[in-house]
């Protein structure tokens, strides 16, 4: 069983300058890991008529209930001038214990540590299976993403009963709260 490094696979994801809408290939390069994970996956594209087109995931190991999703994006806001940060933000960097780059608090890391997680977990007995929806239309206009791929589900039949978000929403500290519901 292949054991995924969350801080290795952070590093991989955020090398993508996948600013919004632009994918920059994190959907496929995150849908090959999960499938050799032992995931089934389907990369979903939407497009209004207004907007460009956006790259969502959803994946999932097993067929029972209770689903447990993960969810989270992969698309990150612009970085702005360069010259501002103190490593390039699409070659990340570990400096004084905190990881450096585009999308390391939001929300690369998160995705790479949900999959680390269901790495180390896969092998367990469990009744239920685990799905991942990582959507690219988060940090923009975020039509295309998370609500058309919830559309897309509810076509297919296919129910989550329970869902973490990974998104950053501490003011603060780490820990100081906690949401139930949350547009993403």
């Amino acid at each position: 069983m292949q054991i995924i490094n969350e801080l290795k696979l952070a590093k991989e994801l955020m090398k993508f300058p996948s600013i919004t809408p632009v994918d920059a290939g994190t959907m496929n390069f995150l849908a090959r890991k999960l499938r050799s994970l032992g995931f089934k996956c389907k990369i979903l594209e939407f497009k209004t008529k207004n907007s460009k087109p956006v790259k969502n995931l959803y994946a999932r190991f097993g067929k029972a209930r209770p689903n447990f999703c993960y969810a989270g994006h992969t698309d990150v806001v612009p970085p702005g001038k360069l010259s501002d940060w103190t490593v390039n933000p699409f070659k990340p960097a570990v400096k004084k214990n905190h990881l450096i780059g585009r999308g390391a608090n939001d929300m690369k890391a998160s995705v790479a540590c949900f999959i680390a997680a269901v790495s180390k977990f896969k092998g367990k007995k469990f009744k239920g299976s685990i799905s991942l929806l990582i959507t690219g239309d988060e940090e923009g206009i975020a039509i295309n993403g998370t609500k058309k791929v919830v559309e897309y589900l509810k076509r297919k039949k296919e129910k989550i009963d329970f869902c973490l978000v990974g998104e950053p929403t501490n003011q603060n500290k780490l820990g100081e709260m906690m949401k139930i519901g949350r547009r993403g």
